[in-house]
């Protein structure tokens, strides 16, 4: 939600292309699409949300798409401008499947889940900073820290990143 009262969120379809939306409600309910992804290579189907920053641009993900095809982080300015930040590969331990909303630091890096890719295949948590580098944080083993996580992250004020795995169910902690 913004100062006005405008709410904003995703479609998994819909839209021009019917692969997605990112859309604004009004604070009187006057519904307008702002963006609709067409696949390759701005992203196709963003399950999460979308986050704001303090000048009103937009950062989410989609869980397909995107230049390989597995998923991408994007960036939709407060103009309707969309820009890819990250495609995802999936290879050579890429993420892949971002499936979750993204969380911000105070610097503008943005921090999510992948459900699948890493080092092992089972998701990852990664950051994405402010020259579009990917950077992965920890590669899920399925070996005591779970596998697939598809919750979106909770940052403390400590800037340790919280979250939960989808197999097993294991809560887990990202330190600095």
């Amino acid at each position: 939600m913004d100062a006005a009262g405008n709410l904003y969120g995703t479609t998994q379809a819909g839209g021009a292309y019917n692969e997605g939306t990112v859309f604004q409600v009004s604070a009187v309910g006057r519904t307008k699409v702002l963006h609709s992804f067409g696949g390759y290579p701005d992203g196709v189907q963003p399950y999460a949300g979308v986050i704001r920053d303090q000048s009103g641009d937009l950062y989410g993900t989609t869980g397909f798409g995107g230049n390989y095809g597995y998923g991408t982080v994007f960036k939709l300015s407060k103009s309707g401008h969309e820009s890819v930040l990250y495609s995802f590969s999936g290879l050579s331990g890429d993420p892949a499947w971002p499936v979750a909303a993204l969380v911000m630091d105070r610097v503008g890096s943005l921090y999510g889940t992948s459900m699948e890719g890493g080092s092992t295949s089972f998701g990852t948590v990664f950051k994405v900073d402010s020259t579009r580098k990917l950077t992965v944080l920890h590669s899920f083993t399925g070996m005591g820290d779970g596998a697939f996580p598809a919750a979106p992250l909770i940052r403390d004020t400590a800037a340790n990143l919280y979250g939960t795995t989808t197999n097993p169910g294991e809560v887990f902690e990202i330190t600095p």
